[in-house]
């Protein structure tokens, strides 16, 4: 063989081990090249900081990573169907692991599975227990810097917004996230975790836990606020509420989410450090705890999402009859899940291609709408000219391109609704499938 390459998948990330010249070749190769890779030896915690060491997890992994190189990718639909062809199989040591050797013959333009060496990951238990949890901390880093562009892309101050409440909860993030950025300062420069710098941090899980509890609770009481309007003019203010407070929530909920994630880095390592043939198992529940909350985060905004387009559907309803207030609900509720489905992107629960289909769907509503009133309008107005033909029968007339005008635009809607049900249901089925991962 010219080249071997080991693969190891936690279902959601893929490490690809061996020298950085085979990497690249097999990546290239596969057409991967674009995906979304990290180095497995190093991470930036802060985007301005880069460190090895992990506690000692690339020493545990038998040195490998020092000797050779190693790379995280990100495990897409399409990115693990070229993978699965190499068929890794669940390890003994870890069924939540899989992996596969791989070597290239001579000139022959393909990857195909080989022996494993004696010396590779797959028979150090260690060795594969520090792989997956350098993957899982590829994983949290790339949800902390998914989580900054956003939070930087809506332009929210999250601090300003903590600073003005008056609750005590969520004002204590702010001290919490200055804690874990010492902590990662410290981890930088000496490579590790040191125990009184934990001591500090570990307390403070509690109260991000409790901040993203109360600001998901804050979307539960938009969305119940929705359910009751029946009045239009009461729905346009509601929706306008709503229209306003979900960014500001939204942005605490991806703070508390960060920080969470940065702690969790950081609880990997002193893991590693201090107890590390628990390593395996407290990466697991880590990796379902996250979930749990990221479940309860997404089931929040699909309730939201739903409350919307309903009230959405109201106005689309009556817009004929009311042509000035109306739209001002289907904007207010358009706006609102544009913000949600942006922030679902931000944490993984929704994919790029999902928004994007989910922003075309919503454009496509509002045309539907703008074309029934104009279409109405036109025939409202055919009605009154013939009224000297057909005296008596303009109402009529009139009543039946409403109805028919409503009809569209209800269709529509149903639609709409339709889709966004289904969205939620492939996220969840995703978040299973993530909680259970399996590439073979």
């Amino acid at each position: 063989m010219s080249a071997e390459l080991e693969l190891v998948s936690d279902g959601s990330g893929l490490a690809v081990v061996g020298a950085e010249d085979a990497i690249e070749q097999f990546m290239l190769d596969l057409d991967l090249v674009s995906a979304e890779s990290r180095s497995l030896a190093h991470v930036a915690m802060d985007g301005a900081h880069s460190v090895s060491g992990f506690g000692g997890l690339a020493l545990q992994a038998g040195g490998q990573i020092a000797a050779e190189s190693g790379r995280w990718l990100k495990l897409t639909e399409q990115s693990a169907a070229k993978v699965r062809q190499f068929g890794l199989q669940a390890t003994k040591a870890n069924p939540a692991i899989s992996h596969a050797m791989i070597g290239k013959p001579g000139d022959v333009q393909s990857w195909i599975q080989v022996v494993s060496s004696p010396f590779a990951l797959v028979t150090n238990p260690a060795a594969l227990a520090s792989i997956g949890t350098m993957m899982a901390q590829r994983e949290l880093q790339r949800s902390i810097d998914e989580l900054r562009d956003y939070l930087a892309q809506i332009d929210k101050k999250v601090d300003d917004i903590l600073r003005a409440q008056k609750d005590g909860v969520l004002a204590g993030m702010i001290g919490v996230s200055l804690l874990v950025d010492d902590a990662i300062t410290i981890r930088d420069e000496v490579g590790r975790v040191p125990e009184i710098t934990w001591s500090k941090i570990q307390g403070g899980a509690a109260t991000i836990a409790s901040t993203q509890a109360y600001a998901v609770r804050q979307l539960d009481g938009l969305a119940d606020g929705l359910e009751a309007e029946q009045d239009l003019g009461h729905l346009v203010k509601a929706t306008q509420h709503v229209r306003i407070s979900v960014a500001e929530w939204l942005a605490v909920i991806a703070r508390s989410v960060q920080v969470q994630d940065a702690i969790d880095v950081l609880e990997l390592d002193r893991v590693a450090d201090a107890n590390p043939e628990e390593l395996n198992r407290h990466r697991v529940g880590l990796r379902r705890t996250r979930q749990k909350r990221l479940e309860v985060i997404g089931g929040a905004c699909g309730e939201l999402v739903g409350r919307m387009n309903d009230a959405s559907n109201r106005a689309n309803q009556k817009v004929l009859f009311n042509p000035f207030v109306s739209p001002k609900v289907v904007g207010a509720s358009n706006d609102v899940v544009g913000a949600v489905l942006e922030f679902e992107r931000s944490l993984g629960l929704v994919s790029e291609a999902e928004t994007a289909e989910a922003r075309r769907w919503l454009a496509a509503v509002v045309d539907t709408r703008d074309q029934t009133f104009e279409s109405g309008q036109d025939a409202i107005g055919a009605a009154r000219r013939r009224s000297a033909q057909a005296v008596g029968k303009t109402g009529d007339l009139r009543d039946k391109a409403l109805d028919a005008g409503a009809a569209s635009v209800a269709r529509a809607s149903e639609a709409t609704s339709k889709f966004f049900d289904g969205l939620a249901d492939r996220a969840r089925r995703r978040q299973g499938t993530r909680d259970n991962p399996r590439v073979d």
